[in-house]
């Protein structure tokens, strides 16, 4: 890095005004003097300290916080060319003679050096944590500033850092130094060092080799999995709810299932409602099996899961970015058992008596029996009444009741 020793004073008319500013080095450390007009209207003079580039370019290091050195108040007046320049000029009066009875030691701004160990104070770290002690083996200078190549003394893992300040002026969370707090402090010498560094390269070439064989391997799985699905069909929304319906009623016997989908800004989902007598588990984990991901609340972010395709009668079928399950009790239906068979008799009218609405009452088993024909006009007194309405009878869809309420429907149905 090339040291600025001296630039002249520069006066001159920026947005904000006249202004003047100077550039010295003192006692190994460079200072941007600068004179002009602030907001309160008083034209003050500020010296602080600066780091020095490669291309002569001088900024100012942390945040500005840390690194003021003096300032003079000159009082408010009119800022013109003449009145900042000589306010300029007795500012840099003042500083002169501040340098010469400031001794070196607290004038030169602190920086580390090679064999110092850099830590980070925040997010959860502090001095002497695990992992989080980087010692520097090599300085670089760019355009950008000073570069301090680390090595971290336990898992050996190579990183650069920037932006490093003396921890005895902390300001917030960053990259910070402490003066003895260095590779001597563990024992370190300069040929463990090199020991360490031979073996961090090696690890990071170890790493990449490692890297590499992954990628290529999985290129190759992604070609795979590409041909084998390749021979399935790609179920749009539509055709996706029509198998989910039919697999779950022929999978898990619910009674009735219902299924909807809805698209909205920043994603879809799929509202899923069964009816049976119970709660059927197995069937609300294969319907969660069509979530993509889930909200994590505490970075208010949706996180996607890696997960499989899900393949159904030759389907590929789609999946959705939320997906809600909900059961509805029915009362069970009976069960037909083949030695049963001769208590049922589907065509046989259980009387000549007429009925509202042309409907028929037919015997379904010893223990149930059925209320079929136009049963939409009479639909919330038979649920009233206590039957349930399924459309996969053999006989056809209606109501089934049980044998207990027969004489009470039959009473309701009579004209």
């Amino acid at each position: 890095m090339e040291a600025i020793t001296e630039q002249k004073t520069n006066v001159f008319k920026s947005f904000h005004g006249w202004q003047a500013k100077t550039i010295r080095t003192e006692k190994g450390q460079t200072f941007e003097i600068c004179t002009m007009k602030r907001c309160s209207g008083n034209i003050t003079t500020s010296v602080t300290k600066i780091e020095a580039r490669q291309n002569n370019e001088v900024v100012i290091t942390s945040f500005g916080m840390n690194d003021g050195y003096m300032s003079v108040n000159h009082g408010k007046f009119n800022a013109t060319e003449k009145s900042v320049k000589n306010a300029h000029f007795e500012g840099l009066a003042k500083f002169d003679e501040k340098i010469q009875n400031t001794p070196i030691q607290e004038i030169k701004k602190e920086v580390p050096e090679i064999g110092d160990i850099l830590f980070l104070d925040g997010y959860g770290k502090s001095k002497g944590s695990n992992g989080n002690s980087w010692i520097i083996y090599d300085i670089k200078s760019d355009q950008w500033g000073l570069r301090y190549l680390c090595i971290e003394k336990d898992t050996l893992l190579l990183q650069s850092k920037d932006y490093v300040n003396p921890f005895s002026k902390k300001f917030g969370i960053g990259m910070y130094f402490e003066k003895g707090y260095d590779m001597a402090f563990f024992g370190i010498d300069q040929n463990i060092l090199s020991n360490m560094l031979i073996e961090a390269q090696n690890i990071k070439k170890q790493a990449e080799i490692d890297q590499k064989i992954a990628s290529d391997k999985a290129i190759i799985e992604a070609e795979k999995k590409a041909l084998y699905l390749s021979q399935f069909i790609k179920a749009d929304r539509k055709k996706t709810t029509s198998i989910i319906k039919s697999y779950c009623l022929k999978t898990f016997g619910v009674q009735k299932i219902e299924v909807s989908t809805d698209v909205f800004s920043g994603g879809d989902s799929m509202n899923v409602k069964y009816y049976h007598s119970e709660k059927n588990e197995q069937l609300e984990k294969f319907i969660d099996s069509f979530q993509e991901g889930h909200f994590n609340g505490m970075e208010d972010i949706y996180e996607y899961h890696e997960k499989s395709e899900i393949i159904i009668e030759g389907h590929i079928l789609q999946t959705y970015k939320y997906v809600f399950c909900t059961f509805s009790y029915v009362e069970k239906l009976p069960e037909i058992e083949d030695k049963k068979v001769e208590y049922i008799d589907f065509r046989r009218e259980l009387s000549s008596v007429s009925l509202k609405n042309n409907v028929q009452i037919i015997d379904y088993s010893e223990k149930s029996f059925v209320v079929i024909g136009e049963t939409k006009p009479l639909k919330e007194d038979l649920k009233y009444l206590g039957g349930c309405f399924n459309f996969r009878l053999t006989c056809g869809a209606g109501w089934i009741f049980p044998m207990s309420k027969k004489e009470k429907v039959l009473s309701f149905l009579k004209d």
